[in-house]
C-alpha cells in the first residue's frame, strides 16, 4: 500500500491530487483534517492541512508501505523540471522541517522507480522539462514509513500547467503499479551539487539504486562519520556506496571512505557505476 499525500497550501501538489482522482477508479472512504481519503487498488490518496514539509503526523492516523508526497519544486533558476528525491537534514540547520542531523527512511527502489517514469513520460509527450533527482534535504524526518518527493519545477506556471500535471499524476500511478526487480541494488550517494547529474543518470540507465545522497555543500559543516551511520541506517537494507570521486574534496572523501569502512560497506566510484550495464526503464501503465 502506497499513500499518496498532498498539501493543500500547494498548487502543484492539489493539481496532481485532482489528475490522480481522474485517472483512477477510488472509493471515498472517510475523512481527514476535513478532507476525503479515496482508496484503490494499492492506494491510499490523502490531503493534508499542513504543509508536507511538517507532515511527520502522518504515520500516526495511516498504514502504508511508504509515502509518496506529491510536491511543488521552488528554484530561482525557474528551470521547468520534474524531480524526486528523500528528504532530510544532514546538519544542524534546519530551515525547511524536519530535526538536526535527521533523515527520513528513504526507500532507493521507489526513487529510481519515478524518476524512470518522470523520464519515460516526459519522453512520451515530448514537453521540455528536466528530469532529475535532488539530493537528500528538508522535511519530514521522523516518519516511520519511507518517504519519496516527486515534484513539479520550478514556478508557478510549471505548478499549473495541465501537461507537466498530467505526467507527475501518471508517472505517480506507474511508481506504485511498478514492482521493482530484485537485481536493482540500494546504495547511499556521497557528492556532487544539489541536482547531481552523475546519480540520475546512474538511476536511469543501470541497476544502481540510490537512496539517500550526502551533497559536497553539506559537508563542511556535516559530522561525517554520524551521518554516513545514519544515512546508511534510513536507507533500508543497504551494503553499497557510490562516490562521485571528484564531487568531493579529497578530506571529506577520505572521511567518507573511513566511516563506510567502519561501517562494513563496499564502495563503487560514480563513473565506474555508469558503465556499468544498461538496464531499460519500465514500461508506464497509466
Amino acid at each position: 500500500m502506497i499513500g499518496i499525500v498532498s498539501s493543500v497550501h500547494d498548487t502543484a501538489g492539489t493539481n496532481i491530487h485532482d489528475r490522480i482522482l481522474e485517472l483512477v477508479d477510488f472509493e471515498r472512504t472517510d475523512t481527514f483534517e476535513g478532507h476525503p481519503v479515496h482508496r484503490g487498488e494499492g492506494i491510499t490518496l490523502v490531503r493534508t492541512e499542513r504543509e508536507l514539509l511538517h507532515a511527520d503526523h502522518l504515520d500516526e492516523h495511516f498504514t502504508v508501505d511508504s509515502w509518496i508526497f506529491a510536491s511543488k519544486h521552488k528554484a530561482i533558476s525557474g528551470t521547468p523540471s520534474l524531480t524526486t528525491h528523500s528528504p532530510g537534514n544532514w546538519t544542524s540547520e534546519v530551515r525547511y522541517g524536519g530535526s538536526p542531523e535527521e533523515l527520513s527512511v528513504a526507500e532507493p527502489r521507489l526513487i529510481k522507480a519515478a524518476l524512470q517514469a518522470l523520464k519515460a513520460r516526459r519522453d512520451a509527450t515530448g514537453i521540455k522539462y528536466e528530469v532529475t533527482l535532488e539530493v537528500t534535504h528538508h522535511g519530514p524526518t521522523a516518519m516511520d514509513s519511507p518517504v519519496v518527493f516527486v515534484e513539479i519545477g520550478s514556478g508557478p506556471e510549471q505548478w499549473s500547467d495541465p501537461l507537466a500535471v498530467d505526467v507527475i499524476a501518471r508517472a505517480i500511478l506507474d511508481t506504485v503499479a511498478f514492482k521493482p526487480p530484485d537485481s536493482w541494488v540500494p546504495c547511499v550517494g556521497f557528492g556532487g551539487g544539489h541536482y547531481p547529474p552523475r546519480f540520475t543518470d546512474i538511476m536511469l540507465s543501470t541497476h544502481y539504486a540510490v537512496g539517500h545522497i550526502m551533497p559536497k555543500y553539506v559537508t563542511d559543516t556535516v559530522d561525517i562519520t554520524r551521518m554516513v551511520r545514519t544515512a546508511r541506517e534510513r536507507n533500508g537494507p543497504t551494503e553499497l556506496a557510490i562516490i562521485d570521486w571528484k564531487g568531493l574534496t579529497s578530506s571529506v572523501r577520505g572521511a567518507v571512505l573511513e566511516a563506510i569502512d567502519g561501517l562494513g560497506l563496499g564502495f563503487i566510484k560514480a563513473r565506474e557505476a555508469a558503465r556499468s550495464a544498461n538496464e531499460p526503464g519500465h514500461l508506464p501503465k497509466y
